[in-house]
């Protein structure tokens, strides 16, 4: 027969602790098992991958490196870009010094370009069109004395100027067309030195190196709460059965103790009643 007072409350104890921590420790051997087993080298045409051991932790956890190698002719791609890279960063200074920015404002350096471009497109048109008017100047001097003009007379003179008038209009509407054209090429060439600039210290500028590398297997760390919950679960439910076991036996012995009181009760009601007859 079991005993009568109820079992101890399982409180939290040195034992559990320790049964956790060997749970724990079984579970971080698993995980480095699983880590050194998910450590695969890698080979292909254009180089190769393997980790390496490069020390101890604290801990006694190895510590693992992964090297990547290219092969030759990669490397020797890899050895250009890296060189291109350089020379592309190098000149994006003395490129963004060259567009001179911040000596003089910008309306007046793009006016400047914009002047002289209009004035070198506006030589070009007149020696392309000088030969035409000389020939249509003629052609109209010759119809003037044809019809009796002197030069150099009044009539001869008003007799001229639509004729000037028309070829110097020709040459103003060229001009007008020219210079907002001027001035927008002169403003891009302005901000080219320094999107040039921008782009060469862009391509010059450092690679992070994290997109190059393999991702490291992970070790996972040992739940050691998790199995210590659980060990103090299991401690409370087992506590939880003894209960009720021995809850169930105080009550079958409450159970027996008052049917031999109802007998006994019963009993001597009958005797009261031989006695009476």
């Amino acid at each position: 027969m079991g005993s009568l007072s109820p079992p101890p409350v399982p409180a939290p104890n040195a034992g559990l602790l320790q049964g956790a921590g060997q749970a724990a420790g079984m579970q971080m051997g698993y995980n480095q098992q699983a880590q050194q087993g998910s450590m695969v080298g890698q080979a292909n045409p254009f180089g190769g991958m393997q980790y390496v051991q490069t020390g101890v932790g604290a801990n006694g956890t190895p510590l693992y490196t992964s090297i990547t190698s290219l092969s030759p002719q990669q490397q020797a791609l890899l050895n250009r870009q890296v060189q291109t890279q350089l020379l592309a960063g190098s000149e994006a200074a003395p490129m963004l010094a060259g567009g001179l920015y911040g000596s003089v404002p910008p309306s007046v350096a793009i006016g400047d370009m914009a002047s002289g471009l209009t004035g070198q497109m506006m030589g070009q048109e007149v020696n392309y069109l000088e030969p035409f008017f000389n020939l249509q100047k003629q052609q109209e001097q010759a119809q003037l004395a044809n019809q009796g003009f002197t030069p150099g007379t009044t009539a001869y003179n008003n007799a001229m100027m639509p004729f000037e008038t028309s070829q110097n209009l020709d040459v103003s509407n060229f001009l007008a067309q020219a210079f907002p054209q001027a001035y927008q090429m002169s403003a891009g060439t302005y901000q080219l030195p320094m999107n040039m600039a921008q782009q060469l210290a862009a391509w010059g500028a450092p690679q992070m190196p994290g997109g190059q590398f393999v991702q490291t297997p992970q070790l996972g760390a040992p739940n050691l709460m998790g199995a210590y919950s659980t060990a103090q679960t299991a401690a409370e439910q087992a506590y939880q059965a003894q209960l009720a076991q021995q809850q169930n036996m105080m009550s079958g012995l409450f159970g027996i103790g008052s049917a031999g009181l109802g007998a006994l009760g019963q009993y001597g009601a009958m005797s009261a009643l031989a006695a009476a007859i």
